[in-house]
């Protein structure tokens, strides 16, 4: 046999050098069974592996991206929670207040743990090294020393902090010290005076990468798993079309040896079988990838993209080249029936209802435009025009009622929030951030659509970082009684006051009611505060009962008259102060009355029982009933100043004539507030009301203060004896 090929210029490899290459010896001597099953195993081993490669590294830059999100809006609100002021008397040469700094520097780490950062810190350049002007810390570090202090060398910084410093541009770093590893944004900040500051915000990576480890395993645990079930599915197809291949894999053989008096088939069937049991192989790893992709990146009741999806997309596309294309808009499209649909008709029908609207909305998008189900009752969008006919045309397309399951007929209301990339920001999980923020304001403002604004924005985090301060004011004594007297008509005697409440923040400084009382009664902390406010009065009203008594006047909030514990909680306070409740007279306003009647006639009703005085504030704007409020137990009605601010006008005279005409018929006693003119004295007297109340007897003042002018006027107000403090 070796003639012949030599006869026709073949070479043949010596026997011992191919026994010398014993990894082929071996593998050529396996079965062709055996062959294909380790080509089998060995292709869907990779596969697995990049499944987990790829899926931890889904979830390495969904980490990054929630993390910088949360840095980003950390470091923006960073400024108005230290304020201008107590930065430039940090950054000057004098001495500062050692106390108030460990104050600050308590606020600081309490609103990076509200924030959700380890620590937050403030930077300064200074004869050549980076100097820390203040750093977030607890009571146990600032104990034990482990925080940066003012002006002190932060000597580990990374070097981005450096550039930072140089190029004033933000950046985020990951770093390793003696505390950690962390990852950090930097960001530049123009100081008071000129001066130029760094703002940092750190997290710390030692949790994040445990999840991530776990996250890997978890991986690894899936690729296993389906590997596992991969081979129990296509070993036994391998076996069952492979037989018919013995045949040629012997013929391989016999030729290989130099038979040729075998009669060799012709392969087409074997080879087709071949083809065959290959293909159904690949089937089921595209099929088992595919379910895997669709589990990740696709909601499985839409079957729109879900948010990792939409981000991905949305992200491609900018970088492809729309950043150089028209103005694009992200969009948060906001359901608000679907709770109210599941529970009065079952999770099903809302589930009929989510999917209408999204095929609705997917019907009247544009070309280039992507709709994607968020996690809660909404859709995202990313839409290439936000003109007012475009955004009208989405929410027209859900005017037509949605049927759902053939028996009910209901009409959605939608809230739309937009952002616009590049102005509002050039990621787009910063994006979605700020169209979060316009559909609050959507909602608030019961618009169909609002853009995102930063200065709105801005005075947000400001009222959220003020909500988040409140937590601890009453606990650290930061908030004060003022008082405004209300004065008698014609005597002029001086025996009541309306208590009001302002706050000494620590940073701000002393901030009227209009500047927190709206945030914290929306986020339902008012009860806390009309509570402390009562105790406060309560000791008053005591401890000046013997000398000169006050009837002090608080005012109480919707949630305090809506919550049935509240009365209980007032008796409680009257047997701790062991105040009198006459001396108290409890404000509520007409519109607070009117929005739950029945609950607030029963609280007023305890609380006429246990001696209080009740009187309706800002009465003649809250629309109220004349049937219903002569059904509430109360002593007084204090006239808005709305009227009395146009009281020289003869038509408005008339209405508050009428007004003190139907005080007097309800044998109720009658107060105007707001008044700044003497000439108002006049007609309120002529037309019979009882008591003033306003700028033309004096402004709020402090406790001292009132009392101090109650005895400078012996007890009596005279025109021209007001007093006017410096704050209103």
């Amino acid at each position: 046999m070796s003639e012949i090929y030599e006869q026709q210029g073949w070479a043949m490899p010596e026997p011992a050098s191919l026994r010398g290459l014993g990894v082929i010896d071996r593998l050529c001597s396996l079965s062709l069974l055996s062959k294909v099953s380790l080509s089998f195993i060995a292709i869907h081993l990779l596969a697995t592996i990049l499944f987990t490669v790829s899926g931890y590294r889904l979830k390495t830059a969904a980490d990054d991206k929630v993390i910088n999100t949360r840095l980003t809006s950390t470091v923006q609100a960073l400024p108005m929670v230290i304020g201008d002021d107590y930065l430039r008397e940090l950054l000057s040469d004098g001495p500062f207040d050692e106390q108030r700094y460990r104050s600050m520097l308590l606020l600081l780490d309490e609103y990076a743990q509200k924030a959700g950062v380890d620590s937050i810190y403030v930077l300064v350049r200074r004869q050549g090294h980076t100097r820390f002007v203040m750093d977030s810390a607890s009571v146990t570090k600032i104990e034990a020393g482990l925080y940066g202090k003012h002006l002190a060398v932060y000597e580990s910084g990374p070097p981005e902090l450096d550039r930072v410093f140089q190029s004033r541009h933000n950046a985020f770093a990951e770093y390793r010290d003696e505390f950690g590893s962390f990852r950090s944004l930097f960001s530049p900040l123009a100081g008071p005076q000129g001066v130029d500051l760094v703002l940092g915000a750190d997290v710390t990576l030692k949790e994040i990468e445990a999840e991530r480890l776990a996250c890997l395993l978890l991986f690894l645990g899936i690729g296993l798993a389906t590997f596992l079930l991969g081979l129990l599915v296509g070993l036994p197809l391998a076996r069952a079309f492979i037989a018919p291949l013995r045949n040629l894999s012997q013929a391989a053989r016999q030729i290989a040896s130099g038979d040729y008096r075998l009669n060799l088939p012709t392969g087409r069937d074997e080879l087709g079988t071949l083809s065959y049991a290959i293909g159904r192989m690949s089937d089921v790893i595209a099929s088992r990838e595919l379910r895997i992709s669709q589990l990740a990146f696709e909601d499985p009741l839409t079957g729109l993209p879900n948010r990792t999806r939409f981000v991905m997309d949305v992200d491609q596309l900018l970088e492809e080249g729309y950043r150089r294309g028209p103005e694009l808009s992200v969009a948060i499209f906001d359901i608000r029936d679907v709770k109210r649909i599941n529970s009065l008709y079952g999770y099903a029908d809302g589930n009929l209802l989510l999917q209408g609207v999204a095929q609705r909305l997917a019907a009247v998008l544009g070309e280039g435009e992507i709709l994607a189900r968020l996690p809660s009752d909404g859709f995202a969008l990313l839409l290439r025009c936000d003109e007012e006919a475009c955004l009208a045309r989405l929410v027209r397309t859900l005017d037509v009622p949605f049927s759902l399951g053939g028996h009910h007929r209901v009409r959605v209301d939608a809230r739309l929030g937009l952002a616009r990339f590049p102005s509002h920001g050039r990621q787009v999980q910063d994006l979605l951030c700020h169209a979060e923020a316009a559909l609050d304001s959507a909602r608030n403002l019961a618009r169909t659509h609002v853009f995102y604004d930063p200065e709105q924005e801005r005075r947000r985090q400001q009222m959220m970082a003020l909500l988040d301060d409140f937590d601890g004011a009453i606990a650290a004594g930061e908030l004060r009684v003022f008082l405004q007297p209300k004065a008698a008509l014609g005597s002029g005697r001086v025996d009541a006051a309306e208590a009001l409440v302002r706050w000494q923040h620590p940073c701000l400084g002393l901030l009227a009611p209009g500047a927190f009382l709206p945030i914290i009664e929306h986020n339902g902390k008012i009860c806390a505060l009309s509570l402390w406010l009562l105790r406060e009065c309560m000791q008053l009203a005591r401890a000046y009962a013997n000398s000169r008594a006050v009837r002090i006047s608080v005012n109480l909030s919707v949630q305090d008259l809506e919550s049935p514990a509240f009365p209980k909680k007032v008796e409680a306070l009257l047997q701790q102060t062991g105040a009198r409740a006459e001396h108290i007279c409890l404000e509520i306003t007409e519109s607070s009355a009117m929005h739950n009647p029945d609950q607030a006639l029963a609280s007023l009703s305890q609380l006429r029982r246990l001696g209080f005085a009740l009187s309706i504030d800002d009465f003649g704007t809250g629309h109220s009933s004349l049937a219903y409020l002569s059904r509430l137990p109360v002593d007084e009605l204090k006239i808005d100043r709305s009227f009395i601010a146009q009281l020289h006008r003869p038509e408005q005279q008339e209405i508050v004539r009428a007004i003190v005409q139907l005080g007097l018929i309800m044998n109720l006693r009658l107060v105007a507030e707001g008044v700044e003119h003497p000439d108002a004295c006049d007609v309120l007297e002529r037309f019979g009301c009882h008591e003033v109340q306003g700028y033309l007897i004096a402004k709020p003042m402090p406790v001292a203060d009132f009392f101090a002018w109650l005895a400078a006027c012996g007890g009596h107000w005279r025109p021209g004896h007001g007093l006017t403090h410096d704050l209103a």
